[in-house]
């Protein structure tokens, strides 16, 4: 057993808490992503493309790098899950 004696935890138990914890941090990131789909009714891709095609707005840029910025924060913490 892996157990620190004088705690009682083992290497599990701290690996499945950090398991835990990204976890529960995909779901508000989730939340925001289909939020901006829902605003914009399309995935970011299809967003970025039309965005590039309009005359500059700085309000749907700003949406766009919001957007961007979950969606890399997602991946990040996907692939961090992964690892584990």
């Amino acid at each position: 057993m892996d157990d620190d004696s004088s705690t009682g935890v083992s290497m599990d138990d701290i690996m499945t808490f950090g398991n835990l914890k990204l976890i529960s941090e995909l779901s508000p990131l989730k939340d925001r992503i289909q939020s901006f789909e829902d605003k914009h009714g399309c995935s970011i891709a299809a967003f970025e493309a039309r965005l590039r095609k309009l005359p500059e707005d700085f309000e749907l840029w700003d949406d766009f790098i919001e957007w961007k910025a979950y969606e890399d924060g997602l991946k990040d913490l996907e692939s961090k899950l992964k690892k584990e």
